[in-house]
């Protein structure tokens, strides 16, 4: 266009009879100069949004096509394969908080369990935290007669309380054996905020998986310039991590920030901000430990 508008313009001025005709109007060097004058101004941010919207269709391109190759294990894809998947959690409201998008995308066909590994007792609150947590599974749809909250001595809510990965697996174990489970879902080793008790939930969880012979779904920890994200964080969460990923719709998300409501006792400021902004309401990107296959792999 400039180099259009540079020779008519040089056309016009020794000839005075040469103007660009667009769209039945007719406009001369100048004009056409004034219109990419003013494109120039803005170029950088129009580049920008050009960029942004090039990898945002790769994202979802790769997205897609990811999707009908995996899921949230080699064969769990498949609708008529169900599953039966324990989530397990260190407090009422990290269910919602942490793995939303995967429990609402899961629900159409795997049956969820949610055990709960403390009442989240640490400011005195557990018994409505217990009563909170079941009207929030509840709102995601789900079977409040699969879901447990632990009262142990040694399981207790707080940052400076270690539990121990042995106490951990034997709850895991107690529950999966007797409801038939075949897939665990948690935590990895950051905890996804690197609370002490969800690194410590983590470690229990994997443990108990060994034991039973059970793939494990760790939720992927990010760090904290992604957390915040919010939806953003989409491009880079399907370049990197594509394999194994939830994203919520619109509405989705919306029966999420109601469950979140649930929890009252914890639904301060800071949470009703992060339910707009973490990342964790919008996409989860996790990775699957086949416990058995590498148990097999280790015995060869």
């Amino acid at each position: 266009l400039r180099a259009v508008c540079h020779l008519d313009r040089g056309i016009c001025a020794e000839h005075n009879s040469h103007p660009v005709k667009m769209a039945d109007r007719e406009f001369d060097a100048d004009e056409l100069q004034s219109i990419w004058d003013g494109f120039g101004a803005y170029w950088e941010i129009k580049l920008g949004l050009v960029l942004v919207v090039v990898l945002l269709n790769l994202s979802f391109s790769r997205l897609l096509a990811q999707d009908k190759q995996n899921n949230y294990s080699s064969d769990s894809a498949d609708p008529s394969s169900t599953k039966t998947v324990l989530l397990v959690t260190a407090h009422p409201d990290d269910e919602v908080m942490f793995f939303g998008p995967t429990l609402v995308n899961l629900q159409a066909y795997s049956s969820l369990h949610l055990l709960c590994l403390s009442s989240g007792n640490a400011d005195g609150k557990g018994k409505a935290r217990t009563q909170e947590v079941e009207l929030a599974w509840a709102r995601l749809g789900l079977q409040t007669a699969q879901l447990k909250v632990l009262e142990h001595p040694q399981l207790q809510d707080g940052f400076d309380q270690q539990w121990q990965a042995a106490i951990v697996a034997q709850a895991v174990q107690d529950y999966a054996q007797v409801r038939g489970i075949t897939h665990l879902l948690s935590f990895d080793e950051g905890g996804a905020s690197w609370h002490p008790n969800h690194i410590d939930t983590a470690a229990g969880v994997k443990l108990a998986a060994t034991a039973l012979r059970r793939p494990v779904m760790q939720l992927r920890t990010v760090g904290l310039w992604r957390k915040y994200l919010g939806w953003a964080d989409l491009p880079l969460a399907a370049c990197l991590e594509a394999e194994h990923l939830c994203v919520t719709t619109a509405a989705q998300r919306t029966t999420l920030r109601a469950a979140m409501a649930c929890h009252q006792s914890q639904y301060v400021w800071y949470r009703r901000i992060s339910v707009w902004l973490s990342r964790y309401m919008y996409i989860n990107s996790f990775h699957v430990v086949d416990i058995a296959a590498e148990k097999q792999l280790g015995d060869s």
